[in-house]
């Protein structure tokens, strides 16, 4: 993709949620980094491409795979509601329950916003948007050495998640059993 396309599609991402004064900025910043250190990125990205048949492939194992040190479940899962990080939680001994909780009740909000069909539907190349699935289960699984666990992921009354302390406290039974 050129360069150029690149920035204008930026820009015009921004237009619509900055005011006059923050464009004008954005605009003149971004056009500073296209002559300079864009430029020179996307040269260098040009040319690797012309010695190996995917210039990202090595660069996204290594990074987003090989040289991640921290749990790749909770911190990389792309397909949920949001990423919980070292540098927005910590991680530390005796943490893992709560961490973990409180992605669940984020996991269970988005999965009950898409079951409602509160966020608009995704489409198919053809634009025909996607179909709702019909009752699915509402569980979760647990793995811990060896056993498996299963609890409700919502309220079985008001089909809610539930709270994130009753999320913990599963959490921390099965902690407690696997032990």
């Amino acid at each position: 993709m050129r360069l150029v396309l690149v920035v204008w599609m930026y820009l015009e991402s921004v237009y619509p949620v900055a005011s006059s004064r923050e464009y004008e900025n954005t605009r003149r910043i971004v056009e500073e980094f296209e002559r300079g250190v864009g430029r020179r990125l996307h040269d260098g990205l040009l040319e690797r491409n012309k010695h190996t048949r995917n210039w990202m492939l090595h660069w996204w194992n290594d990074y987003a795979y090989l040289y991640q040190r921290e749990p790749i479940t909770p911190s990389l899962a792309f397909a949920g509601p949001f990423t919980l990080t070292d540098s927005l939680w910590p991680p530390g001994p005796g943490t893992q329950c709560k961490y973990l909780a409180h992605y669940l009740y984020g996991v269970a909000s988005f999965w009950c916003l898409l079951r409602r069909e509160r966020l608009v539907p995704q489409r198919t190349r053809d634009g025909v948007p996607l179909k709702s699935e019909g009752c699915t289960p509402t569980h979760f699984v647990i793995l811990c050495n060896g056993h498996l666990y299963s609890s409700a992921l919502l309220e079985p009354d008001t089909e809610q998640p539930l709270t994130i302390e009753e999320y913990q406290l599963v959490l921390e039974r099965v902690w407690e059993r696997c032990r």
